[in-house]
């Protein structure tokens, strides 16, 4: 049965697999885990909590920090009450925040920790909640532990419970830009939205219970949240929260992920470690490696092309050695396990796309936009075209105005701006979204993205 609402996502995989871990990370240098049953309680816990100090259905909540398992204990939380969850990215200058606050008439702010906190002025003047998720000494302050204990001491039946009165066209989340140079508009977007951004993604990208989905970019990045969290949970899988650091090739090696989720300035960052580690090879292996691209280049070229060539034996037995013996040594510097990075963002360059694939990790490129929920066309993982973002999602409808701009008519296109209904007809016209891309489509429908307008 499909679900209505997000919570109810969650509770269908709680039912089918109570004992599987939902949630993994690093804490005081052990792994630390939590079952999807664990969580469930977790999460009913602290919205008890949160509804004991004021916060009820149509609540502006926003939360400030980093990921980890108490932003998504939060934000699931906010959402079971039928309130507003407002991400907000922890990189964004004091200033930006606080007119966010101020636009989404945000009532109770959760936060990381007291460095961001005090980053914040006349925060008490905006809200009338803040709430700590580190232990702190901020009198003014909340604390996540406080919250959780007033909602483990309310008693009641789980069916009264309000997630279960939550319709699919509630609204569920107010997204905003995670760059400061872009105007403070908050994309209204509810719970079906989300849902079905979801459903339409499974059809192009697979993913089972059985996957760990490693967390690196924010959750207040909209394609984050849904592809890399909102999605992972309705599959009953796994996500993995790193340590925030320099080097990112370590994270992979320690957790190893099966699926990552990223913005294509991630996958570049990701590529000169991998280029780096290459440099400091011995000159015996880089001939190797060489070899073994050029050979696995070969092969894609005969197996991928459009006659369809067939293959020579002795090609197809250098293949093997060269996959094998040679680039699955050099997969393992990343991770063993992992079978798919999703990108979004401007296009990667090609050799990018290329090197990761030949290595035997098809990085998959797409294209996303906050007032269509999350994904709006995407490579399927059969028929990857680097530097394309692929062909629509089902239900996705793509075409081009006169001038090249793109226009997507969606059933995830958002409610709208919150309280700025002149923006948003000047966005959405006849149900066109006017993306403010310069785009191309070609007669296969893959759209490659140009730059802005």
């Amino acid at each position: 049965m499909k679900p209505h609402n997000l919570l109810e996502m969650l509770a269908q995989s709680v039912k089918h697999n109570p004992c599987k871990i939902a949630l993994k990370w690093i804490q005081d240098g052990s792994e630390q885990q939590m079952t999807y049953q664990k969580l469930w309680n977790i999460i009913r816990d602290f919205a008890m909590g949160l509804e004991k100090i004021g916060v009820r259905s149509g609540t502006k909540v926003a939360i400030f920090a980093n990921n980890g398992p108490r932003w998504l204990i939060s934000d699931l939380a906010i959402l079971s009450l039928g309130a507003i969850s407002v991400p907000i990215a922890p990189t964004l200058p004091p200033e930006h925040v606080l007119s966010i606050l101020k636009d989404a008439e945000v009532t109770t702010i959760i936060i990381e920790n007291p460095e961001l906190f005090n980053s914040l002025t006349n925060l008490s003047q905006l809200t009338k909640h803040q709430i700590l998720m580190a232990k702190h000494s901020q009198q003014a302050a909340l604390s996540f532990e406080t919250v959780l204990q007033i909602g483990q001491t309310i008693s009641f039946e789980e069916e009264e419970w309000v997630y279960h009165t939550i319709q699919s066209s509630d609204p569920a989340t107010l997204l905003y830009p995670t760059d400061a140079n872009e105007p403070i508009r908050g994309a209204l977007l509810s719970h079906g939205h989300i849902l079905t951004n979801i459903q339409s993604s499974n059809h192009v990208i697979p993913i089972s219970n059985e996957d760990l989905s490693l967390s690196l970019l924010t959750f207040a990045h909209p394609f984050s949240r849904i592809m890399g969290y909102f999605r992972v949970l309705y599959h009953g899988a796994t996500i993995i929260f790193a340590n925030q650091s320099d080097k990112i090739l370590p994270a992979f090696q320690q957790v190893q992920p099966t699926i990552l989720v990223g913005t294509s300035s991630l996958y570049e960052s990701i590529n000169r470690e991998f280029q780096s580690e290459i440099e400091q090879a011995s000159w015996i292996r880089k001939k190797r490696l060489e070899w073994a691209i050029r050979t696995v280049k070969e092969y894609y070229k005969m197996s991928h092309g459009i006659y369809n060539w067939p293959i020579h034996s002795r090609l197809a037995k250098k293949y093997g050695i060269a996959k094998w013996l040679i680039l699955s040594k050099w997969k393992e510097k990343v991770s063993r396990n992992l079978r798919i990075m999703l990108s979004t963002g401007i296009p990667l360059p090609e050799e990018i796309c290329q090197f990761f694939t030949y290595i035997g990790i098809p990085l998959i490129e797409s294209y996303s936009l906050s007032e269509c929920t999350a994904m709006v066309a995407c490579n399927h993982l059969s028929q990857i075209r680097p530097g394309t973002a692929g062909t629509a999602i089902p239900g996705v409808d793509l075409r081009l105005a006169s001038d090249g701009e793109l226009l997507v008519k969606s059933p995830s296109t958002m409610m709208g701006y919150y309280n700025q209904p002149e923006e948003t007809a000047k966005k959405i016209v006849n149900g066109w979204v006017y993306t403010g891309q310069l785009a191309e489509i070609d007669a296969n429908g893959y759209l490659r993205i140009l730059g802005q307008k």
